[in-house]
């Protein structure tokens, strides 16, 4: 018999034998491949599918940088920045009623005295306030109370009384003031003056007549901005 088997036994025999089992024995190698010796150069590109995957087992830093986008990134997981509200667009119309609490609103600008010049006082009168000045958030200057005279002769351009830097022009205005005669009501008259960038008040002109002790001039209701 081994007599038969030799006379078949040729070289392309034994070749195609050893053939079948090389790759029998190769895909016995593959199935049983050792843990993490199946590397990148091993998989043919595109075969990794989904299912392939572990959960969680792709974390950000696995992500090439700014390749996520449109429906692959989900919105709600972005922290974004808050909405930028354009200068002077929100208006009472976009307030909600009610919302504005008293920590959202600026406090305003404390009334700060005026200096008084020589032959000048505050008002002491406690039915009229001292004269003073405070800048609103809007930049606006408001004058308020009055100034009194101390002498019987007061020079043209004196200087009355001065204005803090903050409320200080940034050019001069002429202003138009009721002169009180004594400090009262009566004998209403006016009284011109000058208000210099270095924030003097400088008394132009008065009338009718003088002014003589205790005459006071007023400064309420007199606004300004700085800037104009």
């Amino acid at each position: 018999m081994l007599r038969t088997v030799r006379s078949h036994l040729t070289y392309a025999n034994v070749m195609a034998t050893i053939a079948v089992f090389g790759v029998l024995g190769g895909g016995a190698y593959a199935a049983t491949a050792a843990k993490n010796t199946v590397t990148s150069k091993s998989i043919k590109n595109g075969q990794v599918k989904l299912g392939d995957l572990a959960t969680d087992s792709v974390d950000s830093a696995k992500v090439l940088d700014d390749s996520l986008t449109g429906t692959d990134v989900n919105e709600s997981s972005l922290a974004l920045p808050a909405p930028q509200l354009a200068a002077g667009s929100v208006t009472g119309l976009t307030i909600a009623d009610g919302s504005v609490a008293g920590t959202d609103i600026i406090a305003p600008a404390a009334w700060q005295p005026l200096v008084p010049g020589l032959h000048w006082a505050l008002s002491a009168n406690s039915d009229y306030r001292p004269a003073s000045c405070y800048k609103d958030q809007l930049g606006v200057v408001h004058l308020r109370g009055l100034l009194v005279t101390t002498a019987a002769f007061v020079p043209a351009n004196y200087v009355a009384a001065t204005l803090s830097t903050a409320c200080s022009p940034q050019f001069g205005q002429e202003f138009l003031a009721a002169k009180l005669a004594g400090g009262t009501p009566t004998g209403n008259g006016f009284a011109e003056f000058y208000l210099d960038n270095s924030g003097a008040v400088r008394i132009e002109s008065a009338g009718p007549g003088a002014l003589a002790p205790t005459d006071s001039i007023s400064l309420d209701g007199i606004s300004f901005r700085p800037t104009d």
